[in-house]
């Protein structure tokens, strides 16, 4: 994470570095998505983050949704078709996706 400037380093945690999150202990199914029309999150941070949660066995699905920026994903009209119906199946099996 950018905690941004120096003045303020430890803002968000009390910390001056970023939080450890241990991906490799993940045990929750994922899906996870970038946008084409954002600066918040670059796809190149997605697919990493992809890379490393695929090593995991835990990522369902990993993809682009062009035409979406950062608040598409809760306010899009079409977020249900669009984002939503990749995640319903894998919601309501047992098994993995």
């Amino acid at each position: 994470m950018n905690y941004g400037a120096k003045v303020n380093p430890s803002k968000y945690n009390g910390s001056t570095t970023p939080h450890v999150y241990l991906l490799h202990v993940l045990d929750t199914p994922c899906d996870i998505f970038s946008v084409g029309n954002g600066r918040m999150v670059v796809p190149a941070d997605t697919a990493k983050l992809a890379h490393v949660l695929n090593d995991t066995g835990r990522l369902w699905h990993a993809g682009v949704v062009a035409s979406y920026g950062h608040g598409n994903y809760l306010w899009a009209t079409d977020a249900a078709a669009t984002l939503y119906s990749r995640c319903w199946p894998c919601l309501n099996s047992s098994d993995d996706c």
